[in-house]
């Protein structure tokens, strides 16, 4: 599992899937992604984001996980609208 804050945490089927945060130094955004499967009590390691990023909204819904805005790491920490769509399962 990464070791980041400042993640989000969404639910789809028996998983939860976490993107994001800021690395425990607090000086990089991180952009993995994991999934912890309930039933196995095991956390996995998923398809990173493009580009590390902090404060954003995850919601899982009809097969997938929507990560919504946040900071994306420059030198001005910029905001970003970006609306990734991650389908779990294909990479």
């Amino acid at each position: 599992m990464c070791f980041s804050f400042v993640s989000d945490i969404a639910v789809l089927g028996r998983k939860l899937y976490l993107c994001g945060g800021v690395s425990r130094s607090n000086t990089v955004y991180v952009p993995d992604c994991e999934a912890f499967d309930v039933d196995k009590l095991q956390w996995t390691s998923i398809p990173a984001l493009p580009k590390g990023r902090n404060l954003c909204a995850l919601a899982g819904m009809r097969g997938k996980v929507y990560v919504s805005g946040g900071l994306v790491m420059r030198a001005d920490r910029e905001v970003t609208n970006q609306l990734l769509a991650l389908k779990p399962g294909t990479g």
